[in-house]
């Protein structure tokens, strides 16, 4: 299939981008890993999909745990960027909750970098659960979102090649196989005149950041499931104070008492 259009699917590791590629007829090895991702190598699978000569690329997500993990996963994302023929370039980025993450952001602007913004490229976001799906269908958030990745990839990201994909988990149609095909339809495969190589030097300031930004997104869905819980009234505050007719002591003042409501 020399004249195939190559689709590239570029990430982080845990994005999903292997179990996207499978759905369009893809062979790679897909599955979960808890120290790093399971694609190690860039590899390919010709398909043909709706009778176009198809060349699905599978690359290594960028960011890992490890600095010599991360130069080896540019090194073979240049790799397969400097393919021959045409591109149909797609970012894709797991769903955090709508929170733009700053190593994905990082991601997006040292591959950007490397083509030297030398063509248009599609964004999936994928895993959105069923209760933030009709989110990603609201302009104005749509338009955030791209705001921010562009910002990094100086425009090139098209809002028509925007597409967020249900976790399949939560989804009880045949998976993202249709969404993938209707995405790829609306792309026009470009050919990347020069690729530099991807670099794979991280600034630890901007992890220190985004450790802070994960461990700041915890606390914060725990306040929102606490005051969930107090707004269903199954917690009752009350200070001990306002319950007594005698004067209190100042410890007492500044004590809070609570007590679970049973139902």
């Amino acid at each position: 299939m020399s004249t195939a259009t190559n689709v590239l699917l570029v990430g982080n590791p845990g994005a999903g981008k292997s179990f996207l590629l499978n759905s369009l007829g893809g062979t790679f090895l897909s599955g979960f890993s808890t120290v790093r991702g399971l694609t190690r190598e860039s590899t390919f699978c010709d398909v043909n999909i709706g009778g176009s000569n198809v060349r699905l690329w599978d690359v290594p997500g960028l960011i890992e745990v490890k600095d010599k993990d991360i130069a080896h996963n540019a090194k073979e994302i240049t790799n397969a960027l400097r393919a021959s023929g045409v591109f149909k370039l797609i970012f894709v980025l797991a769903q955090t909750g709508g929170r733009v993450r700053r190593e994905d952001l990082y991601m997006v602007g040292e591959v950007m970098a490397a083509i030297e913004y030398s063509i248009d490229v599609g964004l999936i976001i994928n895993k959105v659960p069923l209760d933030h799906w009709e989110q990603y269908h609201v302009n104005k958030n749509i338009d955030l979102l791209l705001h921010e990745y562009n910002s990094v990839a100086r425009g090139k990201i098209k809002p028509e090649w925007f597409m967020p994909i249900l976790d399949c988990r939560e989804n009880n149609s045949r998976g993202p196989r249709i969404q993938m095909i209707e995405l790829l339809g609306r792309m026009t495969a470009q050919a990347i005149p020069k690729v530099k190589p991807v670099k794979a030097k991280i600034k630890y300031l901007d992890f220190f950041l985004t450790f802070i930004e994960n461990v700041g997104e915890i606390v914060g869905d725990l306040w929102a499931q606490f005051r969930q819980a107090y707004r269903n009234h199954k917690f009752r505050f009350f200070r001990l104070g306002k319950k007594q007719t005698t004067n209190p002591t100042s410890h007492e003042l500044s004590t809070y008492k609570v007590e679970h409501t049973t139902t």
